[in-house]
């Protein structure tokens, strides 16, 4: 961690240093932030074609961006499925 770092260049003994525990307490409780893994990745294209479908004008345009993204979708459940049956 930077703080660490920051406390051994600047010779700041140990039971001076802050705890992981308050970092948690402030950040849950002041900033409402919490500390944890993501649940899950998004892909880069299902992120530009889900923003591109919900600002799109015309009908025809978000039909057209639809089928990108079922394309899209199916390609890597297609991928998926290789890499399972790989494993």
């Amino acid at each position: 961690m930077l703080y660490l770092t920051n406390c051994s260049e600047n010779d700041i003994p140990k039971l001076e240093q802050a705890k992981v525990w308050l970092y948690i307490k402030i950040f849950n409780e002041d900033f409402n932030l919490s500390f944890h893994l993501p649940y899950s990745d998004t892909c880069d294209d299902c992120d530009h074609l889900m923003i591109q479908e919900k600002n799109c004008g015309s009908v025809e345009e978000r039909g057209e961006i639809t089928k990108q993204k079922a394309i899209h979708l199916d390609e890597a459940n297609l991928r998926h499925s290789i890499k399972r049956e790989d494993k």
